[in-house]
């Protein structure tokens, strides 16, 4: 799958995280009615439940898993392969992660010798 087949899909790759959030925002407003996502100084999103600790902790659990998997619906399978597993358990931890993950690759942070390589096969 090449980068144009990845931004038509819509999935999670490295590079797109704003946009992807983006559009996250809507497909789980759709699925789950009472979440709101807002930027914090200690996390990317929270929802409405952690904001007004109105349901029980294993209600705030569920809710979080089944968000979980509906985010991991919308990420690309090679991407969600290098996150453990127990980090894609959880909403926040899952977000966070895939934040940090989908930053774009750094060419010029490689060696000099190695960026030579690569310039020499292309």
């Amino acid at each position: 799958m090449d980068k144009r087949d990845l931004t038509e899909s819509g999935l999670l790759y490295e590079g797109n995280f704003e946009e992807w959030c983006e559009r996250m925002k809507s497909v789980l407003a759709c699925q789950f009615r009472s979440v709101y996502w807002i930027k914090t100084s200690t996390g990317y999103f929270h929802s409405k439940y952690d904001l007004l600790g109105s349901v029980s902790s294993t209600e705030r659990t569920l809710l979080s898993q089944d968000m979980a998997k509906a985010i991991r619906a919308n990420v690309e399978n090679a991407f969600l392969s290098r996150i453990p597993a127990a980090i894609q358990r959880g909403f926040h931890t899952l977000l966070n992660t895939l934040k940090a993950h989908a930053q774009p690759f750094r060419f010029l942070d490689l060696p000099a010798e190695i960026r030579k390589m690569v310039y020499e096969i292309i």
